[in-house]
């Protein structure tokens, strides 16, 4: 008499953000290794279905009442089960699959490199036709018909950047993908080390104004590449003014 269904259940904090994580980062068209999977089972837990009552207890016989006093006892014992070790199971849950994320992190942030590149390129070609962040739609109106159709089309891309820069920040907002902060860390991350910039943020400024702005040294740093520069930086190794430059040899020259 007993099957078993996906209802939905209310899951934990960690759990939605790792649900976000996974729809940000698919709305990007990044590949999110079990992330379907795990979509499906953060929102639809399976759980045990309510027995069936018969449709009449005076005319139902023996066996089958004692079928039902035993498929009720088995569904309130899991029931209570279920409440008692749902947090357990949902943290463990998460954290089983921010461990998948984070192993595969390198991964999905090459997935993010055509597109990234393709618009910081896009970015400096218009810095070489004269066009900056300190410019306004009121002085590049004023530029050439070929300027301004390049403005134009950047503008137009500038936000899907917005877009790739958010997904990178939400691997380590929600899986713990390097940068994250360490226990002898003040004040909130810097996500510029995920570019190669000095510092990212996207208040204050249109999006193609801060693409043009960071266009000239943003690189998108693998995070094992974070990890090994911030170890290197936490031994006194690398100096933290040098990390920036560190990234951007490494891009110019090809090598490790």
């Amino acid at each position: 008499m007993s099957s078993r269904h996906h209802e939905m259940t209310e899951p934990g904090p960690v759990l939605l953000g790792l649900v976000e994580l996974v729809y940000t980062l698919t709305s990007v068209g990044i590949d999110v290794p079990m992330g379907e999977r795990f979509q499906d089972r953060a929102l639809g837990m399976p759980e045990l279905a309510e027995p069936k009552m018969p449709a009449s207890l005076l005319e139902c016989t023996d066996d089958e009442l004692l079928e039902y006093m035993r498929e009720t006892a088995i569904h309130r014992a899991g029931m209570k089960l279920s409440r008692d070790v749902d947090g357990d199971l949902n943290r463990l849950f998460a954290e089983q699959f921010a461990a998948n994320i984070r192993a595969h992190a390198d991964q999905m942030v090459e997935q993010m490199r055509p597109d990234f590149d393709a618009g910081v390129q896009q970015a400096k070609k218009l810095r070489a036709l004269g066009i900056t962040e300190r410019d306004t739609p009121d002085t590049i109106v004023q530029l050439d018909a070929k300027a301004i159709v390049a403005w134009q089309e950047f503008a137009a891309r500038a936000p899907y950047l917005d877009q790739l820069a958010e997904a990178r920040i939400d691997l380590s907002r929600f899986a713990l993908v390097a940068p994250t902060r360490s226990k002898l860390q003040a004040g909130p991350i810097e996500w510029g080390v995920c570019f190669n910039v000095e510092q990212f943020d996207r208040l204050g400024e249109a999006a193609w104004q801060r693409w043009l702005r960071i266009a000239p040294a943003a690189v998108l740093v693998p995070p094992s590449e974070i990890t090994q520069m911030s170890q290197l930086e936490h031994k006194g190794i690398v100096k933290p003014e040098l990390l920036a430059a560190i990234a951007q040899d490494r891009f110019n020259t090809g090598k490790e």
